[in-house]
């Protein structure tokens, strides 16, 4: 779950009165961000577990550790908590992406031009799609 906000408008207090038995990790400490960044990936589950993790934009690598734990079965939940800055990568992306409408789409090409790599830029073209905030047509032939 992905929680974003401003400053001091109750996303911690939420999580915590949500999900009391969660660990508790604060990324405005660098010890602890200095921490979380030499746990191994295959070892996020039983390092880190399912936590509530606040200030996650502050340690990016957490993202694809948290998604390698959830993908394998071995952690099923956490909750991430942010500033709107979590979210800069797509709304970069989705501006590109609506700069290339009636375009012929190259997902590599989309992605380089918003720092992201091909698979990612085709997954965000596919939350596009799902939210209706993308339409994919296929190409017609000329006439």
């Amino acid at each position: 779950m992905l929680i974003t906000g401003a400053r001091q408008t109750g996303k911690t207090t939420l999580s915590r009165a949500t999900y009391p038995k969660r660990n508790y990790l604060n990324l405005d400490s660098v010890e602890i961000r200095d921490q979380i960044r030499h746990v191994r990936t295959d070892a996020w589950a039983n390092t880190v577990g399912p936590a509530i993790i606040d200030e996650a934009q502050k340690e990016p690598s957490v993202f694809p550790r948290i998604k390698y734990a959830f993908d394998a079965g071995q952690v099923g939940f956490s909750v991430l908590l942010g500033s709107s800055q979590i979210l800069m990568p797509f709304h970069r992306f989705q501006k590109l992406a609506a700069l290339r409408s009636a375009q012929l789409l190259s997902y590599s090409e989309l992605g380089r031009d918003a720092g992201l790599s091909t698979s990612t830029s085709r997954r965000y073209v596919e939350y596009l799609r799902l939210s209706y905030q993308a339409f994919l047509l296929p190409p017609t032939p000329p006439t």
